[in-house]
């Protein structure tokens, strides 16, 4: 395998860097985009009760997507789907989305409905930075399209392209809504890309003049039947809730995250209570949703049944889902937020102002259309480099983190041994004390990750420059058939590492490299066809001849640049 080319660029660090002056630029511009949006809505209000020259439904023809309850759905949830995409832009989402959002959404699927789900985030697996990027971008783009595009053929086409996405992420990524262990209300059950889909759909209708897009009781009764679904989740006794800490393992985790003390506490009092008194607060979860979906469906006043599914979904969005947005590869902000919008969305007049009567928002229009530009404009312009920086810079930190589950620490001293380097001196691990030391096990003749991963040694260490020169790069062989002097020597030639004077490929007899290998814990086995079969493991010692860490190197080509950040990180903390 020919060695890796080396790069100063680290996509994580870089990435990780564009994303926080992104989040900084944007939230100035969203701020000024949403004081708009507010203006605009008590300006539609205003005028649509102050006219008296109203056609049926408000709008020129047959087009509802200018009333004013579609056009606060389609900017809202605009905004929401620039949100989402910039959410899909963290550095951990390549690495991270599988394994800590789209798989454990797979647990409790039936056996084929799980195989269809596996195949997809394979394909995922297979390419990740790209495959992240362009779910990015597709949402950026929906966003774009709702904010600044005009009825039309490009609009229409981005509103298929959101159902069709919505359904994928609601097969792919959320478990089929409901399928998936643990679904309730409190996870935000059946899943925020139904609503997305929703909202899309009723977009559609209104631009092909449907008067059902601005029936209030299809409103109600999808709001209705969302709440439903999650309180009778809720109450299934095999999620666990009734039992204890069936509440308060879930919420507990995450009033640790990374968030504002004030929205930690709320969590921390909840799961203070479902601690001391499961049943009542599993049954509190289930009676709120019901509360809710009764209240709109049977509709008494429309103020207050709108108030209080307002405020049961922001009992969920705080409670059960931390509001969506403090994990680290959180994609969006969970159902609550998307549910008030569209339930507010009643609140707005299903009538415009008639022609003569539009001068109220000549004026505002412009400006919004043009601040919703600027921000996409922003966001599609960083975006832009750092999927650049994706193509032609190595991975993250991160997806090597996440792909091995990280750097383990442990504090105990490190087995001695004394074996032969591949240039015939003898080497004992006493004689390398006073220098940091990474230990690994390689195979002489294998063609495949032990290759792989002496070249991410090799590329770590040369990134740590002069400090570098005094790290120890030692190798065990690992094969009970070749392990000659011979054999570890044209290893190192035929990877380049001869050249380097801290490059120890040692060996010894079969009895020798046996005891080293029950020392660290290392398994070598043969098979029939194939090469050796080994433990890939990475020890990081320190220069009293401490372990301080052990890495599990998955040997995988896809994250390879990712390991040689991640090992120079750690070499540099021994250094």
């Amino acid at each position: 395998m020919p060695g890796m080319g080396s790069s100063s660029l680290d996509f994580g660090a870089l990435a990780s860097n564009l994303y926080k002056g992104l989040l900084i630029a944007l939230g100035a511009a969203l701020a000024f985009f949403l004081l708009f949006l507010l203006l605009d809505r008590f300006l539609d209000l205003s005028s649509a009760f102050k006219s008296s020259k109203l056609d049926q439904w408000g709008s020129r023809g047959d087009d509802l997507s200018t009333t004013p309850r579609i056009r606060f759905l389609r900017r809202s949830f605009g905004v929401l789907w620039l949100i989402d995409g910039l959410f899909q832009l963290r550095p951990a989402m390549p690495g991270g989305f599988v394994s800590n959002v789209a798989q454990p959404a797979t647990t409790g699927l039936p056996g084929p409905l799980a195989s269809f789900v596996d195949t997809l985030l394979r394909v995922w697996n297979a390419q990740p930075t790209k495959v992240d990027l362009v779910t990015a971008f597709l949402q950026i783009s929906i966003g774009l399209g709702y904010l600044t595009l005009r009825k039309g053929v490009p609009r229409r086409f981005l509103g298929y392209v959101a159902i069709l996405w919505s359904v994928m992420v609601l097969v792919g990524g959320n478990g089929f809504g409901v399928l998936y262990a643990g679904a309730s209300f409190l996870t935000g059950a059946p899943s925020a890309v139904v609503i997305y889909g929703f909202v899309a759909v009723i977009i559609l209708k209104a631009e092909r003049g449907s008067s059902s897009a601005l029936d209030d009781r299809a409103y109600e009764v999808f709001i209705s039947a969302f709440l439903l679904i999650g309180a009778i989740l809720q109450a299934l006794p095999y999620e666990g809730y009734w039992a204890t800490h069936g509440i308060s393992a879930m919420t507990g985790a995450m009033a640790t995250a990374n968030q504002p003390h004030l929205i930690s506490s709320v969590i921390t009092a909840f799961t203070n209570f479902a601690n001391s008194s499961p049943v009542p607060a599993n049954a509190l979860l289930v009676i709120l949703p019901l509360i809710g979906a009764f209240a709109i469906f049977l509709r008494p006043i429309r103020k207050v049944s709108v108030g209080v599914v307002v405020a049961v979904a922001l009992t969920g969005w705080w409670i059960g889902q931390d509001f969506g947005i403090f994990s680290s590869t959180a994609t969006d902000f969970n159902s609550g937020l998307p549910l008030i919008l569209v339930t507010l969305s009643l609140l707005r007049p299903t009538v415009e102002v008639a022609t003569e009567d539009k001068v109220a928002n000549i004026e505002i229009n412009p400006v919004l259309r043009y601040g919703a530009f600027s921000v996409g404009a922003i966001a599609t312009t960083i975006s832009s480099l750092i999927a650049v920086l994706a193509l032609v810079g190595p991975a993250s930190g991160e997806m090597a983190i996440v792909d091995s589950s990280g750097i383990t620490t442990v504090t105990k001293a490190a087995p001695s041994f004394t074996l032969t380097s591949y240039n015939g001196e003898q080497v004992s691990l006493s004689s390398l004390k006073g220098r940091p030391v990474i230990l690994t096990f390689l195979d002489p003749v294998c063609y495949d990750t032990c290759p792989l991963m002496a070249q991410e040694i090799k590329q770590a260490d040369l990134q740590l420059g002069a400090k570098g020169k005094n790290v120890a790069m030692v190798a065990v062989a690992a094969n009970p058939i070749f392990h000659s002097v011979a054999d570890v020597a044209n290893f190192t030639k035929s990877e380049g590492l001869s050249s380097l004077p801290n490059w120890y490929y040692l060996t010894g007899s079969g009895a020798d490299l046996a005891k080293v290998w029950k020392d660290y814990g290392i398994e070598v086995r043969t098979t029939q066809v194939g090469m050796v079969v080994h433990t890939q493991v990475e020890y990081f010692i320190d220069k009293s001849g401490q372990e301080r860490g052990l890495l599990v190197n998955s040997g995988s080509s896809e994250f390879s640049s990712s390991y040689v950040n991640l090992i120079k990180n750690e070499l540099a903390k021994l250094s």
